[in-house]
This record gives structure tokens, sequence and C-alpha cells, in this order.
């Protein structure tokens, strides 16, 4: 996925109401990623995860969205396939830190 469409799915998770993040979370939060991930397995398995991550810069101001990725391998006895959107709010700043690069504050 590009940016932009990992930027519409953020945006979508965002304006749930049902299963949206409830602004006591948002409220408190340092950052947050959202990811979609897809697995497949059978024997072989692999997962590949594209995603955004966003930091608090200040009151009601966020940093502007980062891309990020992840991929695994694995073997076993295993099969299917599956897509998840995961979303994870950090709570820490100090978590936050390897989105500091562009810090200017």
């Amino acid at each position: 996925m590009d940016l932009a469409s990992q930027m519409k799915t953020a945006a979508r998770h965002l304006r749930k109401e049902e299963g949206s993040i409830p602004t006591q979370v948002m409220r408190h939060a340092k950052g947050i990623v959202f990811l979609t991930l897809i697995k497949g397995a059978f024997i072989w398995s692999g997962s590949i995860s594209t995603g955004i991550v966003v930091r608090r810069i200040g009151p009601g101001k966020w940093s502007p969205p980062a891309s990020v990725g992840m991929a695994s391998v694995g073997f076993g006895l295993q099969a299917g396939g599956q897509k998840v959107d995961v979303i994870i709010v950090r709570y820490i700043r100090e978590t936050m830190k390897p989105c500091d690069c562009n810090r200017t504050d």
C-alpha cells in the first residue's frame, strides 16, 4: 500500500463510531501506529505489514505520518490466511523516540 491509501485507512478507523478509539485513550496518547497485516501459510508462512505512525507534537497537534513496515517468515504445521488492521496506541513518549528524527522542538 502507498502512503495515501495508508492514510485513508487510518482516517476511516478514526471516523468509525462502533469500535473506534475512545476519546479518553486519544487524550493521553503520545503516538499511534496504524498497520495493515497480511498473513498466509501452507507449511511455510509469511506475513507483511505496512502502515503509518504519527506522534503527538503538542496539544491537539500531530506529526506528519511516517511509513512503517515489517515482514516475517515461518515454518511448521499451518495453513490459512488473513488480513487484519491493527492500531497500536503508545502512551509513553520514550517509545516514540524512533519517530523523532525530524523533530524540531
